[in-house]
């Protein structure tokens, strides 16, 4: 799916002749995605449509495609795509790659995970081994012990398993009485402070990763939610968020693919423009920045 964006498209865009259709501007980049996992040299299409279902406006406009391939190899290949992605989506398109092989599969969700509403994409499904990322414990003696009853039992990774997270789903963290991973350390009825002192481990030196890895870094464009109409300002530590800008949808799910310390608690690593702020979720408090980490 693609975002139409018809006010700012050129007069030419809507002329077939000039623009070639939508198999040609969009589909052909799919095919050559199948041309290239497969190791194919040449394909014949069995079955392929055009329609222009939403747009009578732009009567020369394709607003959908789709089109079924077959390698001389024995692969086999069927894309959609259309102008249809809605204006509330975070990226231009909710774009999907998925290969299926005889021992297994793969499915890439290369600019955004509505399930997860994560920002960002080059999400690969099944997760491809990692080695598992340190847990950063600045505020509980320094116990470098990783322990997956504090995290409701996925291993580690507090949404991983359960893209709709929910506080109330007997979590620990917000049982304020009982306090958080079993009294053993930070204590929710006492507000236990971010340790900003992460910055000081050499695990966590995301700019020297970055420098070598500095595809991961480069993310989709950010689109700041709706309601949010003051753009770009350089929040520090002590402001308190307007709600909607540290919604799930622009959580950090992974903070240590970025080497970013893992969270606990009401923290949240959020996305916000190329910033990474560090929000109690509770309260909306921005508790640690990191400028310009994004490209």
């Amino acid at each position: 799916p693609h975002r139409l964006g018809a006010p700012g498209r050129p007069a030419w865009f809507f002329e077939r002749e000039k623009y070639g259709g939508i198999l040609c501007d969009i589909g052909s980049h799919q095919i050559e995605q199948f041309l290239f996992y497969t190791g194919e040299e040449d394909a014949e299409v069995i079955a392929s449509r055009v329609a222009n279902f939403a747009h009578p406006e732009y009567p020369e406009l394709e607003d959908y495609g789709d089109c079924m391939l077959n390698g001389r190899k024995g692969a086999s290949h069927y894309f959609r795509v259309d102008w249809f992605t809605p204006d509330g989506l975070s990226t231009w398109g909710d774009g999907r790659l998925f290969i299926q092989g005889t021992d297994g599969y793969i499915e890439v969700r290369k600019y955004a995970n509505i399930a997860s509403g994560q920002p960002g994409g080059g999400q690969v499904s099944p997760p491809q081994d990692r080695p598992q990322p340190p847990r950063w414990d600045g505020n509980r003696g320094g116990n470098d012990r990783r322990d997956s009853n504090r995290d409701g039992n996925r291993g580690g990774q507090w949404d991983r398993g359960n893209p709709n997270w929910n506080r109330n789903n007997d979590r620990g963290w917000n049982d304020r009485n009982r306090g958080w991973d079993n009294n053993r350390g930070w204590r929710g009825n006492d507000r236990g402070r971010w340790n900003n002192g992460w910055r000081n481990d050499r695990r966590y030196d995301w700019r020297d990763y970055r420098n070598s890895n500095r595809g991961i870094y480069r993310l989709p464009r950010y689109y700041a939610p709706s309601g949010w109409g003051y753009g770009y300002r350089r929040f520090t530590i002590g402001y308190t968020l307007s709600s909607i800008l540290f919604s799930s949808q622009y959580w950090i799910n992974d903070p240590y693919y970025y080497r970013l310390p893992e969270v606990y608690g009401p923290y949240r690593w959020v996305r916000y423009y190329n910033d990474a702020l560090l929000v109690d979720v509770e309260t909306g408090e921005v508790v640690d920045t990191i400028y310009d980490i994004f490209w």
